[in-house]
């Protein structure tokens, strides 16, 4: 991830929602990870630079449920 990220690519997420900790896309299924929001980031959506000029909003969708992961987007002007 790291070198992608040094390549100049962007993560759309951190971006758009720079001061917003904990968010995640996955938690464990055992143990009330999700429901503790005790998860990591490992989904992603990444951005050419001037790809990333074009992207009106980021989003994590925690509360859809049926995975251990949930949704992750960008909306694209």
């Amino acid at each position: 991830m790291r070198r992608w990220l040094n390549a100049g690519w962007v993560d759309t997420f951190r971006a758009q929602h720079p001061n917003e900790p904990d968010h995640y896309s996955w938690w464990r299924q055992f143990g009330g990870a999700r429901e503790n929001n005790v998860g990591w980031r490992i989904d992603y959506v990444l951005a050419s630079p001037s790809a990333a000029r074009r992207i009106r909003d980021a989003f994590i969708w925690p509360d859809v449920l049926g995975s251990d992961h949930c949704p992750v987007g960008v909306d694209v002007d």
